[in-house]
């Protein structure tokens, strides 16, 4: 028998038929965790190159877009999304 549910999680990510911003949300906070752990150690540092620093940039796009093929974007989701990577870049290049 086969049970019907609302939601449930599927390789980390929570599937669900009425909500996805909840997932954007902990998508953006996975990657901002990983964000900052890279921020203490190799981003804050001043003899580290930008366009390395750009290139470090890259190991949080995919936390961020993990499951992204089950959601349907809306404009709460674009923009916080958006505004995620925006605010990466200006610390890389601040």
């Amino acid at each position: 028998m086969i049970d019907v549910v609302d939601e449930f999680i599927y390789l980390a990510s929570k599937i669900c038929n009425y909500k996805e911003d909840h997932e954007i949300k902990t998508r953006i906070n996975l990657a901002n965790i990983l964000y900052f752990s890279l921020l203490l150690s190799e981003l804050k540092c001043k003899e580290v190159h930008r366009v390395t620093k750009i290139k470090l940039k890259t190991m949080i796009r995919p936390v961020l877009y993990y499951g992204r093929e089950s959601w349907t974007l809306n404009t709460y989701g674009e923009n916080a999304i958006n505004f995620f990577e925006r605010k990466i870049l200006r610390r890389i290049l601040d």
